[in-house]
């Protein structure tokens, strides 16, 4: 296999073999320009543990508030939800949607007609692969970077702290005083059954 068709390849599957972090509804996927403009708070989900024997639990929802000893979130019910800090086995919020798609069809259009001028022109097929392999290479950097690296996501605890999500709350400052939290709405969106669910149990190792 030459290897310009080896990196299409590995282009294609870094885009198709990725798995999902985090189940996140559709009016929860920012565009980026989205992050700081948004009234809402970001879609997390929290594996947690009520005491160190009991069974992890997995919530998810809009995070409303990060406090010093607990998280507040608005689940895909429409209750409010708040979980002690202490308990929190890891957690994982998109900060905004995956661009992997964007620049996997960007690579594709921008180079396939240097790949189809060396499958035509064979008499010039290292100098049309030699235009199409650098914006092959980008491209396939800017997939892995976005589909496997994650980088649209905070994890918790692999790679960030809990006090990194609170920029991306409903209210960053905290829960203001003497909030009704049952007068808070979701944004408007269709669930699915798993979605509505407020907890579910999950196998942790």
């Amino acid at each position: 296999m030459s290897t310009t068709k080896y990196i299409l390849l590995l282009l294609l599957c870094s885009l198709l073999t990725t798995c999902k972090v985090v189940d996140v509804p559709e009016p929860y996927k920012l565009n980026r320009h989205e992050i700081n403009i948004s009234p809402y708070g970001n879609w997390i989900e929290i594996v947690h543990k009520s005491s160190p024997e009991a069974v992890p639990q997995t919530v998810a929802g809009e995070l409303l508030a990060l406090e010093q000893d607990s998280l507040y979130l608005l689940t895909g019910n429409g209750n409010s939800f708040s979980i002690s800090r202490s308990s929190v086995v890891s957690a994982a919020l998109c900060t905004h949607r995956s661009r992997a798609g964007n620049y996997f069809l960007v690579t594709i259009l921008f180079s396939a007609p240097a790949y189809i001028g060396a499958l035509v022109h064979t008499e010039y097929a290292v100098d049309f692969a030699g235009l199409g392999f650098p914006v092959t290479l980008n491209g396939m950097y800017h997939v892995m970077k976005e589909s496997v690296a994650r980088s649209n996501f905070l994890i918790y605890p692999k790679r960030n702290g809990l006090s990194q999500f609170q920029r991306f709350a409903r209210f960053p400052a905290g829960l203001p005083e003497n909030i009704d939290l049952s007068s808070l709405h979701l944004k408007q969106m269709s669930f699915t059954k798993q979605n509505s669910l407020t907890t579910r149990q999950v196998n942790y190792p």
